[in-house]
């Protein structure tokens, strides 16, 4: 389910990747939880805006990274689709 709402969040701002959307969702699905799941086990220290922040600026930077755009481009767009 978390990939289809990312697939459609990826859709949704036009971002022009280099991989399918779905695969790009995916890794953007795994990645978030696990580290939620590190920060929830007390493996990695920080406040729940910094955690936040972290996994905003990871998933947008993975995102930049299969993407056929610079990555200021592709943040600009993502930022854009923020509710």
């Amino acid at each position: 389910m978390l990939i289809d709402l990312v697939e459609a969040r990826l859709i949704e701002a036009g971002v022009p990747l280099a991989l399918s959307p779905r695969l790009v969702a995916a890794h953007l699905a795994e990645g978030a939880p696990r580290m939620l799941r590190g920060w929830i086990a007390a493996e990695a220290s920080g406040s729940p805006d910094e955690l936040a922040a972290a996994i905003c600026r990871a998933g947008k930077a993975a995102v930049a990274a299969m993407s056929q755009q610079s990555s200021t481009t592709i943040c600009c767009k993502l930022d854009q689709t923020e509710t």
